[in-house]
């Protein structure tokens, strides 16, 4: 089976050896190449979806997703610094992208492989200068930005929309109509999700309330906060 290369995997606290994004930037690449390498990222097969990460030049929240063509495999977040932070990708990856390559389509077999995928090739890229003259963010951990999801409150009496909802969550989903009713019932707090994402809390809370319950998220205040309480 084909070897698959990452690439676009940057450093972070948990990752501190791999490439630095600023380290790419290159504001006098090719207009004309720049735009096919952001279309081809962008055209990628998407092959599994994963939350968020923070763009670790502007700090920016975006979703995130694994994308592969056959050859090569990425985030979806990639195209963000490419199009947005003007990051020059290798130049192999490059004339990859301008030889048209027709895309292996991922299969079944492909999703069971793991050793099909290979980073040494792009964790020993070094970019294009030292990266000093790039102005970025603090990179904050994905952990600052998730907390505990508890159901406070719920209105009665219980409804089989509310059952529905709390299913939802994974410590719920295997509950029997009658356990999950009664713990419901019972008035205490339900913890519903470990590492719920910030970004989703609004949306998932309005939704519970339109049931008749009340979800509050407590956040961790940094990545220390969570390795102590959330393991």
């Amino acid at each position: 089976m084909q070897t698959v290369r990452g690439i676009g995997l940057w450093q972070s606290d948990d990752l501190p050896d791999w490439p630095n994004p600023a380290c790419f930037v290159d504001e006098s690449q090719d207009a004309d190449v720049r735009t096919k390498v952001i279309e081809y990222l962008k055209a990628g097969e998407v092959t599994a979806c994963s939350s968020y990460d923070w763009c670790r030049l502007c700090g920016a929240q975006l979703s995130l997703a694994a994308q592969e063509d056959g050859y090569y495999t990425w985030n979806t977040l990639l195209a963000h610094y490419v199009e947005m932070h003007a990051v020059r990708l290798p130049d192999d990856f490059i004339q990859h992208v301008l030889s048209n390559p027709t895309p292996i389509p991922y299969s079944l077999e492909a999703k069971y492989d793991q050793n099909r995928y290979d980073d040494t090739w792009w964790k020993s890229q070094k970019g294009w200068h030292d990266g000093s003259q790039v102005e970025i963010v603090p990179f904050r951990s994905y952990y600052d930005s998730v907390g505990v999801l508890w159901l406070t409150a719920v209105t009665h009496p219980v409804t089989a929309a509310q059952l529905k909802f709390v299913r939802r969550f994974s410590d719920f989903s295997f509950f029997s109509t009658l356990a999950l009713r009664e713990a419901l019932r019972s008035g205490e707090p339900l913890l519903l999700q470990q590492e719920f994402h910030v970004t989703r809390v609004a949306e998932v809370a309005a939704e519970a309330a339109a049931l008749g319950l009340t979800l509050t998220h407590i956040r961790y205040e940094s990545r220390e906060e969570w390795q102590q309480k959330a393991r």
